[in-house]
């Protein structure tokens, strides 16, 4: 008897280590009995099935699966439609969804940063519902107020983002809101001026909390170019412009010769010039 107790003990043991290595996805889709549900797994350069059940009457389902050494992205399908989520750790959450509005109306319970990422979702969906609304057969003032008013509502989308990153840089709805779409187009940018510190904050916290992991690396990189293209556009403008003011067609430096008499660079064309920079006070200068 005793040694039965043992093995039962033991086994509960196992099941909770095991269970604590793993995160679960339940809930119920209603209207959709036959219908195939999929888990899949939404990495950077690829998806991938994880999991599959065909619906019953019920709708009910449950996936789990091995808790990601990263915060990462999957989501469920059925047919086109899809849930995006976020799972940060060995949690639990709950959605429940109709099929007919399977990707746009559902309920996320157990997470935060999953209710985060549906009220970006829901928020956009709008925007681009005005979009897809834009007809090229509408009058053309008709047409240029509806761009404006679709501009004014990204701006207000944009401003609920911005709010979500600041709050908490390091987290999955941060990472998801850098990288939204509208009409398969980025709505942030490291490389527009005003996204660059939006852009910037998650890839300075991704990077310090997880330098090693393949999103951190992706992110930061993509910002790093996009300061370095920056940097490089200043100062070709700058060049540019310093030639432009010359008459010359190039920069006309004024240097003094070794006479002592300053020497515009203008003033010797058509010669050969040596121009050589030294700084005399360094210990490998040769003057």
């Amino acid at each position: 008897m005793i040694k039965n107790w043992f093995f039962l003990f033991f086994a509960l043991i196992l099941i909770s280590c095991n269970s604590h290595n793993k995160f679960r996805v339940t809930g119920q889709v209603a209207n959709a009995t036959n219908e195939t549900l999929y888990m899949e797994h939404n990495g950077l350069l690829s998806t991938v099935v994880m999991d599959s059940v065909t619906l019953d009457s019920d709708g009910s389902f449950s996936f789990s699966a091995p808790q990601p050494a990263y915060p990462d992205f999957y989501r469920l399908r059925i047919g086109s439609q899809r849930i995006d989520f976020a799972i940060d750790s060995c949690e639990k959450i709950t959605i429940t969804a109709n099929l007919k509005n399977f990707s746009r109306f559902y309920t996320v319970e157990g997470s935060q940063t999953n209710k985060d990422i549906f009220a970006l979702k829901q928020s956009l969906s709008q925007v681009q519902e005005q979009v897809d609304a834009l007809n090229p057969e509408m009058p053309t003032y008709q047409r240029e107020k509806r761009i404006q008013l679709i501009e004014q509502a990204l701006e207000v989308h944009k401003a609920k983002s911005r709010a979500l990153i600041l709050k908490n840089p390091r987290s999955s709805a941060a990472y998801y809101a850098i990288y939204q779409k509208l009409s398969s187009n980025y709505i942030f940018s490291p490389y527009v001026k005003s996204d660059k510190p939006y852009c910037g904050a998650v890839a300075t916290a991704y990077n310090t909390f997880m330098p090693e992991y393949v999103r951190s690396k992706n992110l930061y990189n993509l910002v790093l170019d996009a300061i370095k293209t920056d940097r490089q556009q200043k100062n070709d403008a700058t060049w540019k412009e310093i030639i432009n003011n010359s008459s010359t067609g190039y920069i006309d430096i004024s240097l003094k010769d070794i006479h002592g008499t300053t020497q515009k660079l203008s003033s010797l064309e058509g010669k050969v010039v040596l121009i050589d920079f030294s700084s005399f006070g360094m210990e490998s200068s040769v003057a």
